[in-house]
């Protein structure tokens, strides 16, 4: 029986809603650590490692790794060499930034990139139905004042022609 205000790792996962073999592995990784162990030898959590475990939650969700996790929650144990421990989270941080901005860029050239290649496809299939893109009718696109009339032609579409 759980001693009061703790809790085992089965009830630690289903209120997190993270497996208990992710739990395993946190506590393997050192950012885990159960408050104390029953007589029985069981881990026993707190209300404290529930936190701790929504904040790695929201951590991944921003895409940082399990090991960038670990650095911010070590980093405050740091006390000599390399940067404070302050520092490392805000490297860690802005590193992070960049890498959400650049993927932003690149989700956002490919939504141009489908929202183009729509455009032309729905002026072809409003034409005669048909995407005469493959086989024998493809020099109807060729020929096509829809296509010649664009700067660029979408790279989905280019292998086309």
């Amino acid at each position: 029986m759980p001693i009061q205000g703790l809790m085992q790792i089965g009830k630690l996962a289903k209120k997190s809603d993270i497996s208990v073999r992710s739990l395993r592995y946190y506590e393997e990784l050192g950012l885990l650590k159960p408050e104390r162990h029953s007589a029985g030898g069981f881990r026993l959590y707190s209300e404290e490692n529930l936190k701790k475990l929504s904040v790695i939650k929201y951590l991944k969700m921003l895409g940082l790794s399990l090991e960038e996790i670990g650095a911010i929650f070590h980093s405050g144990k740091e006390t000599s060499g390399g940067n404070p421990p302050l520092d490392r989270v805000v490297d860690l941080l802005k590193t992070r930034l960049i890498m959400t901005v650049r993927k932003i860029e690149e989700l956002e050239a490919i939504r141009k990139e489908i929202l183009s290649t729509l455009e032309i496809l729905d002026v072809c299939r409003s034409r005669d139905g048909a995407l005469p893109l493959l086989g024998e009718q493809r020099q109807i696109c060729e020929k096509c004042d829809n296509l010649k009339a664009r700067a660029d032609i979408p790279k989905m579409l280019s292998m086309f022609f």
